[in-house]
């Protein structure tokens, strides 16, 4: 505690020289002027530690006695201040920062969104900006339901929103609506039709009347089950049809890739650059903006700075700069055939969503140093596609 309290009111260390200097030690106690670490250097000699803010009065009754008082050292916050005593700039730029940086904490200068998927990210913050809430927006001011309420208006695709603000970091959670599935009205009149060029194998008719059998070809748009029913005692009666219809159909589709290609090679010469971002204030830390390689790669990092676990609205943004150069590879056939049947498959299974797979063929053709692999298929799909009947006006 005493040592705590002798470094904010500082501590000097003196010289007292003269003809006995114990009768100075005498007048500084007479005085109630505590020292301490008394050194006899010499007989007329001495060396000891005093308060800081004693020793004007030390000194002063020292050399009314005939002593001479030399300052050997001087610690403590007191002497410290004093150096800035005429750098005002210097000594309150500290200050000054971090009580800026403190007080920037309540604004907002990052915005995360998540919970979207349909949505985009650019759509949600511009909605977020004409409410009032984007990069400097005070945090404690956002009110929530008023925020709510603009965007959800704005964005009809969204069924909540909420602003989580840590900091200078707002976490923009959203829910997207959920649209409602499509209701059948099973008693409008329609047809199924063939959404696929194909060979009928078999069909399921729920509602209405085949126009045709398995073994039968049918070509996109063609009518296969019809809601118009004929009956010889009340005339024709519309239906509302169903069926499921599996066809065989065919698909040929090719992918290519080059045997010949650029590869990277780094060469181990890096750049690094670093830039401070203050907000929307971006201050470069360099001075030559130019790179003088020619390939290269650039790869950014950026650190957050933060007081405690209070995010700044300051950051350090590093990219280095890896140089490389090209050089010519060939790419293995058996590897470009393995890396396009993959390719090509699962494109295959993109198109036929609702069937199945029953017999492929490949074909491979080089030419110009192209590598090019050609997929014949076989397959069997549910083809049937229910569309409005058209009924004939009389």
């Amino acid at each position: 505690m005493q040592k705590g309290f002798s470094i904010i009111t500082g501590i000097v260390r003196i010289r007292i020289t003269g003809r006995k200097p114990e009768r100075a030690l005498n007048r500084l106690t007479e005085e109630d002027i505590k020292f301490g670490k008394l050194k006899k250097l010499s007989e007329n000699t001495i060396e000891l530690t005093i308060n800081g803010m004693k020793y004007p009065a030390a000194e002063a009754l020292c050399r009314s006695a005939g002593f001479e008082v030399t300052l050997i050292s001087k610690s403590g916050i007191p002497f410290f201040l004093r150096r800035f005593k005429k750098r005002y700039v210097l000594f309150f730029a500290p200050i000054i920062c971090v009580a800026a940086a403190f007080y920037l904490s309540f604004f907002i200068w990052e915005l995360e969104v998540s919970g979207n998927e349909t949505i985009s990210k650019g759509e949600i913050l511009a909605a977020l900006e004409e409410a009032g809430v984007g990069i400097g927006t005070f945090g404690m001011g956002i009110d929530q339901e008023i925020t709510r309420s603009l965007v959800l208006s704005d964005i009809n695709k969204l069924s909540w929103l909420t602003v989580n603000v840590s900091g200078c970091r707002a976490r923009v959670i959203v829910r997207e609506r959920i649209d409602r599935p499509e209701i059948i009205d099973e008693g409008l009149p329609s047809e199924v039709r063939s959404g696929k060029t194909g060979i009928i194998e078999k069909m399921n008719v729920y509602m209405g009347k085949a126009l045709v059998e398995a073994g039968d070809t049918v070509v996109l748009g063609q009518t296969i089950i019809t809601g118009a029913l004929d009956s010889r005692s009340s005339g024709t009666r519309h239906v509302h049809a169903m069926g499921d219809v599996y066809a065989r159909t065919w698909y040929e589709i090719s992918a290519s890739m080059p045997l010949e290609y650029t590869a990277k090679r780094y060469t181990g010469k890096n750049i690094e650059k670093k830039s401070l971002i203050i907000g929307n204030i971006r201050l470069n830390l360099y001075f030559n903006a130019g790179i003088s390689m020619v390939n290269y790669d650039k790869i950014t990092t950026t650190q957050r700075m933060k007081i405690g676990g209070f995010l700044l609205p300051v950051s350090v943004e590093k990219s280095v700069y890896r140089e490389y150069e090209e050089i010519p590879c060939m790419t293995d056939a058996a590897y470009a055939e393995a890396a396009l049947k993959k390719r090509l498959l699962a494109r295959l299974n993109e198109i036929i969503a609702d069937g199945e797979l029953r017999m492929t063929r490949y074909e491979v053709t080089k030419e110009n140093g192209i590598f090019t692999l050609t997929l014949s298929a076989e397959c069997l799909e549910q083809i049937g596609v229910v569309s409005p009947l058209q009924i004939p006006t009389s």
